[in-house]
């Protein structure tokens, strides 16, 4: 995934902060805005998605990534859906 891409969540996930819980949830579009820095060596990736719906910025780390889809392997599971 690359800056500019539009992604989803796989499934609910929520972060913690100062201000309380909030909610990234499957279904809801999101772009990736900033790749901060990547650490090849320890595998660390770090920046910013954007949820398109409340316009909201969010830091993410390595923990988020596997939880990350595209938007066109998110149609695929929506047309595998209608099917199954």
């Amino acid at each position: 995934m690359k800056v500019g891409d539009i992604v989803y969540f796989k499934e609910i996930h929520s972060a913690l902060y100062t201000s309380g819980k909030y909610y990234f949830n499957p279904g809801v579009r999101y772009k990736i805005e900033v790749i901060s820095s990547i650490d090849f060596q320890d595998g660390i990736v770090t920046g910013h998605i954007r949820n398109l719906e409340d316009n909201k910025l969010h830091f993410f780390g390595n923990e988020i990534l596997s939880l990350l889809i595209t938007q066109s392997e998110w149609r695929k599971r929506q047309i595998d859906k209608i099917f199954d």
